[in-house]
C-alpha cells in the first residue's frame, strides 16, 4: 500500500530544506503495534543522522535507551505511533501531526515525518518508509490551532519542551476547563502540569469568580456528549485548586479584570487562542435545556516562534495584576 505524496512534497524536495531523510521502520508482528507507541521490539534502518546517529540500523528500544524519548519528548512518537495503526488498519496515512526536533548539531531543526509507503510480509511483520524532511525556517513561524485538542496538544508541547529553567506563562479562566470535556485528554495535561509545576506561573479566575463561572457549564454536553452536573463542576475547581497549589507562581483576578483570550508562552515558544462558546457571567442565562443543546467548548488560535511575538506576549503576561480593589477583596 503506497500513500499519496502530501501537499508540501515539492517544497521539501525543491532544495529549499538543508537535510532530509528516508528510514524504514520494521515491525516484527503487526499485532504489537498500539496508536500511543512504537513496540521496542522495532528496528529503524536508514539515513538516522537526524537522531544523532552514525548506524545505518538500529534497535528501537536502543534509540529510546540513547535519550531519543527523553530529549525530544513523547508528543512526535505517540502520534507516529498512530499514523502507523491507521496504515495498518487500512486507512490512508499522511504526515505525523506533530514535528519532530533534532538535537544533532550537523542536522538540527525540525523535521516533518510522511509515511510514505507499508509493505506487509507473509510473517504478518511490517516496514514502513517514512521521508523526513526539515521544515523551512518560515514554516515554523505560527501555526494554526483549530481545536480544543490541538489547543491541549500544542500547550503540552510547550510544556515538555521548556527546559526545567525556563518559565512558562499561562492565562486561562480555569487550569482544568479541560477535565470537563475531555477527561482523557485532561488526564495527559495534568500530568503534564503536575511533572513541570516548578516552571509554571498561571494567570486565572479567583476562588469566588472562579465558583460562579464554573457553575455556568451545569447541563452542558461533554465532547463524548455527557451532561456536566453540578458535582463534575465543584470537581472541576478542586482539580484546579490543587493544581495551583503545586505552582509557585500564581495570579489570581476576578471576572471583570480577566482577558478574553487564553495565552501561553515559553522563552522561544508561545500560544494565543481565543476559546469559543464559553459562558459569560454578565450575560442572560440559559435555561437547563437551553445549555445541553450549546456547542462544545473550541478554541481558535495559532502557536508561534517568531521572537518579536513570543517577546510581547510573555510581556503583556507579566503585566497582568488585579486592581488594587479587586486585591483588596
Amino acid at each position: 500500500m503506497s500513500a499519496p505524496r502530501p501537499a508540501w512534497w515539492p517544497i521539501c524536495k525543491s532544495g529549499t530544506t538543508k537535510f532530509e531523510s528516508n528510514i524504514d521502520l520494521h515491525i516484527p508482528d503487526a499485532a504489537e503495534l498500539s496508536p500511543d507507541a512504537i513496540p521496542p521490539t522495532a528496528t529503524v534502518s536508514g539515513d538516522l543522522t537526524p537522531f544523532g546517529l552514525r548506524a545505518r540500523t538500529i534497535a528501537w528500544k536502543d534509540l529510546e535507551i540513547s535519550g531519543l524519548r527523553k530529549a525530544q519528548g513523547q508528543k512526535w512518537l505517540s502520534d507516529l505511533a498512530a499514523e502507523l495503526v491507521k496504515a495498518r488498519d487500512g486507512y490512508i496515512p499522511g504526515v505525523v501531526k506533530s514535528s519532530f526536533r533534532s538535537s544533532n548539531p550537523l542536522s538540527s531543526g525540525e523535521y516533518l515525518l510522511c509515511l510514505q509507503e507499508m509493505r506487509v510480509m507473509r510473517d504478518r511483520s511490517l516496514t514502513f518508509s517514512i521521508f523526513m524532511c526539515e521544515q523551512p525556517e518560515t514554516s515554523r513561524l505560527v501555526r494554526s490551532i483549530s481545536s480544543f485538542d490541538e489547543f491541549y496538544d500544542e500547550l503540552q508541547a510547550l510544556i515538555e519542551s521548556a527546559s526545567s529553567k525556563d518559565i512558562v506563562e499561562l492565562l486561562m479562566h480555569m487550569p482544568s476547563l479541560g477535565y470537563l470535556w475531555n477527561a482523557q485528554k485532561w488526564d495527559a495535561l495534568n500530568r503534564c502540569f503536575s511533572q513541570n509545576s516548578r516552571k509554571l506561573s498561571i494567570t486565572c479566575l479567583d476562588s469566588k469568580s472562579l465558583r460562579h463561572w464554573s457553575s455556568l457549564f451545569v447541563g452542558r454536553q461533554t465532547t463524548s456528549g455527557h451532561l456536566i452536573t453540578k458535582q463534575k463542576a465543584e470537581k472541576a475547581i478542586a482539580v484546579a485548586e490543587e493544581l495551583l497549589l503545586l505552582v509557585p507562581r500564581r495570579i489570581r483576578l476576578p471576572w471583570s479584570e480577566m482577558p478574553d483570550y487564553y495565552t501561553a508562552a515559553s522563552s522561544d515558544k508561545a500560544i494565543a487562542v481565543t476559546p469559543f462558546y464559553l459562558p459569560r457571567p454578565e450575560a442572560k442565562q440559559k435555561s437547563s435545556n437551553e445549555r445541553a443543546w450549546l456547542p462544545s467548548v473550541e478554541m481558535f488560535g495559532c502557536t508561534t516562534k517568531d521572537p518579536a511575538t513570543v517577546r510581547r506576549i510573555r510581556y503583556t503576561l507579566a503585566h497582568l495584576k488585579p486592581s488594587t480593589d479587586s486585591a483588596r477583596n
